[in-house]
């Protein structure tokens, strides 16, 4: 499957459910491109020739990438570069999909966090998760946030550093407060008073 990315902005469509899996659309507007397959055509080519076969529309990213690693390491970024052929689109350095941004950024996308606990051997459960020490390695799978996805990639830290335990579906700032002080009693907290603690260590 082959697609030229013309908007990078995205529209969520989420449907909220009690038994299952919450299911969300993450939209973006692309142009779908056909493959020559020429008689030099190799399984797996260095450079592409495409045409344009249709009109750009609006899709569902992760129904072509999967939400499942193994499926998106099998995606390639690809060069544009001049044809010499007339309504010939044609690309090559086919490479890796990468995320140079670290994992404790603010702007990591959230499906590279998921796949950093994959690499981990976390399991998805679609129900609240308590994390603790000697637990499970389990995180909860429905709809999770950036921060928190990131609080359980540092689980063992934080652990090994005061944190008792910790739930799921807790607010940003919780979490945010969790990374900045693993000792902070935040069970009780609300999300206004995480986010004051976490303001009040900033400047400390």
């Amino acid at each position: 499957m082959l697609f030229q990315i013309l908007e990078l902005s995205r529209r969520i469509i989420v449907v909220k459910t009690y038994d299952q899996h919450e299911s969300s659309a993450h939209l973006w507007n692309v142009q779908q491109l056909e493959m020559w397959r020429g008689p030099r055509y190799q399984r797996e080519p260095r450079e592409l020739e495409t045409f344009t076969v249709e009109s750009p529309g609006r899709v569902d990213c992760l129904d072509w990438m999967g939400s499942d690693w193994a499926n998106r390491e099998r995606c390639r970024l690809w060069k544009p570069k001049v044809s010499d052929l007339d309504g010939c689109r044609c690309y090559d350095n086919p490479r890796k999909l990468q995320v140079e941004l670290p994992l404790s950024s603010p702007r990591v996308p959230v499906l590279t966090l998921l796949d950093a606990l994959t690499e981990k051997e976390y399991v998805g459960v679609m129900r609240k998760h308590e994390h603790m020490p000697g637990g499970a390695k389990m995180f909860d799978a429905r709809r999770p946030s950036r921060a928190y996805l990131q609080v359980v990639l540092a689980s063992e830290w934080l652990l090994a550093q005061g944190t008792v335990v910790f739930m799921s579906q807790k607010s940003e700032s919780y979490y945010s407060l969790l990374l900045k002080d693993p000792t902070a009693n935040a069970e009780g907290m609300s999300a206004a008073e995480c986010a004051t603690k976490v303001k009040g260590l900033g400047r400390s």
